[in-house]
């Protein structure tokens, strides 16, 4: 039980960094403006994963609000621990779709990473827990 708890306290230590690990204002915007910027990718698929990204990022956290109201009843430990790796996930997807130079493995992983985290009528959370590898190219 300690060990879980452990484990627990450093999951929500790494969701603290990534709220935390932000760009610069002036570095997104110099990057806009870059001359050889090269998209490998079809930028219509990109907006959509990022905005299809975006979309679960808020559905997860009104699922969270919505039950820290004085008076719904509580969620269990669990509940709000996978509520946590979804959030975790799609900020490393979000992550990875910022980047300059993404390739189409890239993409993919992006897009199965974001088909295991399923929201169903605002009520049921659904995650698939086994691991997927990030491409190295």
């Amino acid at each position: 039980m300690e060990f879980l708890r452990i484990m627990e306290d450093g999951i929500r230590t790494f969701m603290n960094f990534l709220k935390a690990d932000k760009e610069s204002h002036c570095k997104i915007f110099t990057d806009l403006f870059k001359r050889n910027r090269r998209i490998r990718v079809d930028p219509i698929l990109l907006h959509f994963m990022k905005k299809t990204n975006t979309k679960k990022k808020k559905k997860i956290k009104d699922l969270y609000r919505a039950s820290k109201c004085f008076r719904k009843k509580r969620l269990k430990e669990e509940d709000e621990m996978q509520i946590l790796m979804c959030l975790i996930d799609l900020k490393v997807v979000s992550r990875v779709l910022k980047m300059s130079d993404i390739s189409d493995e890239q993409l993919n992983w992006c897009e199965e990473k974001m088909s295991k985290v399923k929201v169903l009528e605002g009520k049921v959370l659904q995650r698939d827990s086994s691991p997927l590898f990030f491409p190295t190219h």
